[in-house]
């Protein structure tokens, strides 16, 4: 015997087990060829893919076979959804959310519960990645992660003289946090035109002046501090 006709989610691992007495042997057979079968006397393992019929076929010591056959119906998984995905300059909190299942579980990238419900509040202090659990109606479950980046604040700093008498050179030298490569630093004129790459610039300003230092590619993380 063997249990009547059922439904597994997609993707999973499924054991078919029959119960047999007075056999002496056993094979397991599917329609259509399902190539992920794998015979284990009276039972049977399977990844379900597609719908299919399964059945074992016992002899008996006098060579007679009898046979029983399980209808299994594979489920589709959920679409899950989840959104959050962002780039933060410091620890702040974040909204994540997800759609497509009945019901949700985050967790961290080490595992961790971090909550439940299609919606909730992070504060990460490093860049993370969490992944939403989602299960359907038919308890079938699927996954999909969402990474909250940490990008480090850079604060530049200008130091040099502010008056410049009788049109004197002026020597100004922005200074970086360490690691960043300060002669990647770019000076900018009024009309922000990079003028001057390095860590330091000697100008001869004609009139009061207004000088901006800041960064390849400078964002919100990165400062650009203004000298006059």
């Amino acid at each position: 015997s063997l249990v009547s006709d059922t439904s597994v989610c997609a993707g999973s691992i499924t054991t078919l087990k029959a119960v047999v007495t007075g056999a002496t042997s056993y094979s397991w057979s599917s329609n259509p060829v399902d190539p992920s079968l794998t015979n284990n006397g009276p039972s049977a393992t399977f990844t379900a893919r597609a719908n299919g019929s399964y059945t074992i076929n016992a002899s008996g010591v006098n060579g007679c076979i009898r046979s029983k056959t399980i209808r299994v119906t594979v489920l589709p998984l959920p679409t899950v959804v989840a959104r959050g995905d962002t780039t933060i300059c410091r620890p702040s909190p974040v909204s994540l959310s997800a759609t497509g299942a009945r019901s949700y579980t985050w967790l961290d990238e080490g595992g961790g519960s971090v909550g439940i419900g299609a919606s909730l509040t992070v504060t990460p202090q490093q860049t993370t990645k969490y992944v939403v659990v989602g299960v359907d109606s038919n308890g079938c479950t699927n996954t999909d992660t969402v990474t909250v980046t940490l990008r480090p604040d850079i604060d530049l700093t200008v130091a040099g003289d502010n008056i410049s008498c009788d049109g004197q050179p002026i020597t100004l030298v922005c200074s970086a946090p360490s690691g960043v490569n300060e002669s990647d630093i770019m000076w900018l004129d009024e009309t922000g035109a990079t003028f001057a790459t390095g860590k330091s610039i000697t100008v001869l300003p004609t009139r009061r002046t207004v000088y901006r230092a800041t960064l390849p590619g400078a964002g919100e993380c990165t400062d650009t501090v203004v000298h006059e």
